[in-house]
């Protein structure tokens, strides 16, 4: 004789694991120049643990400090990028390990400009075209070019290496008249000697620099 149990189970009522959210701080149509910097942060659901950050899909760091909103500042001089629309994308991850969904609305673009005037108290304009000794030289890896123009210029700013190869184009562009600043990141160029050469419509002079690693 066998007695026979009836066991219905016990439920539960099931609460779902929201994924965090992000939302990251940049004004639309923010251009940047490149040799700037972006200080990047979010605003973020309270279950956010850690938040990383992306430009296209390379990875540019990491931040834990919500007093912050997740700060990060990212400096542009030390990655080789070009003129041109760049997409900064944001990853939420909480406690769980759940990450934010790439639909959710976690990217911003910035146009990137190829470089800041720099400013002139008195507003002055140069009188002359010129292009500066870059500074540091000797360097490594990175260092920085003024230049000069009296006038409205199309402007190209390109390195060249002994053999006559084209290694870095670093300025190809319209330009007010004013003086400018950009930086070069040899990074991926051996040690060794180059020229760095300013052509305008009227305008051309090439200098010599010296990469030390």
């Amino acid at each position: 004789f066998a007695y026979g149990y009836l066991c219905e189970p016990h439920h539960k009522p099931y609460t779902p694991n929201s994924r965090p959210t992000v939302l990251l701080n940049l004004p639309k149509g923010l251009e940047v120049p490149l040799d700037g910097t972006i200080n990047l942060s979010v605003q973020a659901s309270p279950d956010v643990e850690r938040v990383e950050y992306y430009y296209q899909w390379h990875f540019l760091g990491e931040s834990i400090d919500r007093d912050n909103q997740f700060a990060f500042t990212w400096n542009l001089n030390n990655y080789r990028l070009k003129r041109g629309n760049l997409t900064i994308t944001v990853k939420a991850f909480d406690a769980d390990g759940q990450v934010t969904r790439p639909d959710d609305g976690v990217s911003s673009t910035i146009r990137l400009v190829a470089a800041a005037a720099v400013d002139d108290a008195e507003g002055r304009i140069p009188q002359e075209f010129r292009l500066g000794q870059n500074y540091p030289n000797p360097f490594n890896p990175i260092t920085r070019i003024d230049y000069d123009l009296p006038v409205h210029s199309q402007v190209d700013l390109d390195v060249y290496d002994l053999s006559g190869r084209c290694v870095a184009a670093l300025v190809d562009s319209p330009h007010a008249p004013g003086q400018y600043t950009v930086a070069w990141d040899a990074v991926e160029v051996p040690s060794g000697v180059y020229f760095y050469r300013l052509s305008t419509e009227s305008f051309t002079h090439g200098i010599k620099c010296v990469l030390l690693k």
